[in-house]
This record gives C-alpha cells, sequence and structure tokens, in this order.
C-alpha cells in the first residue's frame, strides 16, 4: 500500500517537472521571436537614413541672369556679392556693410549703376586726393594741347578723367577692349554698361579711336 503511493507522488512530481520545463521553454522561444527583426525592417532603416536631405539653408541654384560683383578697399565687409539684377553702386555698398571712415565718400558716384563680373576699389581720402591732383593735371594738359584719350589704350587713371567716367566704367572700358581686341570706333564706347547716349554726348569730342 505504502510503495503504491509512492509511486502516486513520484507520478505526480515528474508531471510538474515536466509542464514547469515546457512553459520555461515556450517563454524563451517567445522573448527569442520577439526581439528578432522581421525580413526587411533592416533594409527600411538603411533606405531611410540614406535619403537625400533637403537644400541647405542658403546655398540656392545660381541662374544665369544673376549678378556678381566684387568690391574692396575701404568698406567694412568687402567680398563678392550676388544681386538677381544689376545694382547701384550705393546698393552694393550697404550689402558690403557701408563704408569705412577712411572711405573719400565724396569722390564715388554711388548712384552709377555696377556691370557684372565687375570689381570696385573704394579708395580712401588720401589716395581720392592723388588722384585728384593728377586729374587735375591731365585735365590741364588736355586744354593746353587739345588731346583726345584714346579708350584703346588710355590706362584706368587716364579714362577717369573724362566726364561721367567713374572708376567701375574705367574698368569695364579696359575689359570690353581686352576681351574684343579694342573699340572699332568711338561709338561702340556705348556697349559699356552705365554709358548711354546721354554720356556718349558728353565724351565724343574728348575720345578718340
Amino acid at each position: 500500500m505504502l510503495e503504491r503511493y509512492y509511486k502516486v507522488i513520484a507520478c505526480i512530481l515528474i508531471i510538474l517537472v515536466c509542464g514547469f520545463a515546457y512553459l520555461f521553454m515556450d517563454h524563451a522561444d517567445s522573448s527569442q521571436t520577439d526581439t528578432q527583426s522581421e525580413p526587411g525592417d533592416d533594409f527600411f532603416t538603411a533606405e531611410t537614413e540614406e535619403s537625400a536631405p533637403p537644400n541647405p539653408p542658403g546655398q540656392e541654384e545660381i541662374k544665369k541672369s544673376d549678378v556678381f560683383i566684387h568690391i574692396g578697399g575701404e568698406v567694412k565687409k568687402p567680398g563678392v556679392y550676388r544681386f538677381s539684377y544689376e545694382p547701384r553702386l550705393v546698393e552694393v555698398i550697404h550689402k558690403a556693410g557701408g563704408l569705412t571712415k577712411r572711405a573719400a565718400a565724396e569722390s564715388i558716384n554711388q548712384a552709377q549703376l555696377v556691370a557684372d563680373g565687375m570689381q570696385i576699389i573704394i579708395a580712401d581720402k588720401k589716395q581720392a586726393k592723388r588722384a585728384s591732383a593728377g586729374e587735375s593735371a591731365s585735365l590741364g594738359d588736355k586744354q593746353d594741347t587739345g588731346s583726345l584719350v584714346n579708350i584703346n589704350s588710355a590706362g584706368k587713371e587716364e579714362l577717369m578723367t573724362l566726364t561721367g567716367i567713374g572708376e567701375s566704367k574705367a574698368v569695364a572700358v579696359i575689359q570690353y577692349r581686352e576681351e574684343n581686341g579694342g573699340f572699332q570706333r568711338k561709338e561702340d564706347s556705348m556697349k559699356i554698361s552705365g554709358i548711354k547716349e546721354a554720356t556718349y554726348e558728353k565724351l565724343k569730342d574728348l575720345i578718340t579711336v
């Protein structure tokens, strides 16, 4: 009788142990399955991370109509500035932070138009004074001798002695003749940005080719 009792107890224990073992193994398999990534998860993550971000601000596409001006000398922030149109010199100076205290503001025509690709150097007061003295001497020579300014050979300083020709236009004249092999006739000077018919009428008796 006692032996049969022990057998029943042993069977119950074996059943309990097997039951606990089965539950433990089933729980372990479920945990492992939950932690594994579904097929395609890694691909989706990689694809998302590699997607191209939007264009950074301030890096807009350069258009053919954009105008680039290089300004230096007596301005607070010298450099190259971009406009969507041909600006006046006053606008370029404003973008460059304004003039310094040393700038010869009275010798600058800030109303003049500035063409694409031009370089403008703002002179200081000492430089402007020396240039003014040279201009007076050149004008005196022309009045005495009646000589004309040859726009195919004159330097920047000599060109600037002409009525309505500032530093930027003088540079533009030199750039035009270098790129086009010179002026064929005086009227070609109107191909320079900022030299219109009214300005040409004042120049035509002072220049030659």
